[in-house]
């Protein structure tokens, strides 16, 4: 099974809003008839710990092992980190290269699964679309996924998107990194692997290589599909973050990066902060604190409550008592420490006087 997404010749449009919500009912994906060993299939992956709901468990795609009798299936899941659509090409914002992944089972019943969407079993290419049309359409794909609960497969969409969008022209605004802080810079001289560019809050003009601008801002996006991209994309982060304790700051890092992007172009688009940068904000305030970053969380939730946004003072009372949480349990984790060692220098210390 490939499990690279790929585009298709049909586009439908960008009718849903709340890019993150349950779709309609037909957008739920029914139960194979015809599946047997071999097949790729959607199942759910784990339990959420965090929600009772049995809606809210992540899925993933997963190759069918065996088909009992009773109706049990075993499947062997295909990694959770997301792999890049194509082979060359690398992720933007999601982290590339992870440590080995170790096989995940699960035993499930045929009621249990769910068969691929349309476009993951039958891709096909299209050069009809424009450079919005193909961004919307991998966006679209990547939003069908992340309804499912498929954070894992919805990535490489969102990712095709922004990497369609990454295309650098003189004249054309885009992003860099500078100082910590992310830029809006305008693109003066393009001349094979150097980019001259200028940040127009500061005049400062500089050369840069390809690698180093961020992304480019897409022009006539009226919709703000970029920004709508990284913040279901920002979603997808914190998500993975939840269910991999070796890969959790990477991912929390990058959602980090992805809202402050969403964020960037959402501010540079409109004067005051649209409810799309404000999403953003509250999004990085959580990645924020899940790298124990309480100060920065903090700030961005106080922001929140400057623009009225309803979840604002809730956020920030949430974070306070993660704050305090986190500050009790490394008092305790230092006590244990400090009681092993005097432990420790005591044993020491009567075995040379032995």
């Amino acid at each position: 099974a490939n499990r690279n997404p790929a585009t298709s010749a049909t586009h439908g449009g960008d009718t849903n809003k709340k890019d993150h919500r349950s779709s309609k009912m037909s957008d739920t994906p029914e139960a194979p008839a015809d599946v047997q060993v071999g097949s790729t299939v959607r199942a759910i992956r784990f339990d959420d710990a965090s929600s009772s709901a049995k809606t809210n468990a992540i899925k993933g795609r997963a190759i069918v092992e065996t088909i009992e009798e009773d109706g049990s299936v075993s499947l062997l899941f295909e990694p959770m980190h997301p792999t890049p659509a194509s082979s060359d090409a690398r992720f933007l914002v999601t982290p590339n290269a992870v440590s080995h992944e170790v096989d995940h089972e699960r035993i499930t019943t045929l009621s249990q699964i769910e068969q691929l969407l349309e476009f993951e079993s039958n891709p096909q290419h299209s050069s009809t679309l424009s450079k919005l049309q193909l961004i919307q359409l991998w966006k679209d794909r990547g939003d069908q996924l992340l309804r499912l609960h498929d954070p894992s497969s919805a990535i490489p969409y969102y990712e095709e998107a922004l990497r369609i969008s990454k295309e650098i022209d003189v004249g054309s605004s885009v992003l860099i990194k500078q100082g910590g802080h992310i830029h809006v810079a305008e693109v003066d001289c393009v001349d094979g692997d150097e980019v001259d560019v200028m940040i127009p809050a500061t005049n400062k003009e500089m050369v840069l290589q390809r690698s180093a601008i961020l992304l480019s801002i897409v022009e006539h996006d009226a919709e703000q599909l970029q920004t709508r991209i990284l913040i279901n994309l920002t979603r997808c982060l914190l998500r993975l973050s939840e269910l991999s304790s070796n890969l959790r700051p990477k991912y929390l890092q990058s959602a980090v990066l992805s809202s402050t992007l969403a964020m960037t172009i959402a501010s540079w688009q409109a004067e005051q902060l649209s409810p799309n940068a404000l999403t953003a904000l509250q999004l990085r305030a959580k990645a924020q604190a899940g790298l124990s970053k309480f100060h920065h969380a903090m700030q961005d939730a106080k922001k929140l409550i400057q623009h009225n946004h309803p979840q604002g003072k809730r956020l920030l009372v949430d974070l306070q008592r993660q704050q305090q949480k986190h500050a009790k349990t490394n008092k305790r984790l230092a006590k244990d420490v400090a009681r092993w060692v005097d432990k420790a220098t005591a044993s020491d210390s009567a075995f040379h006087h032995g």
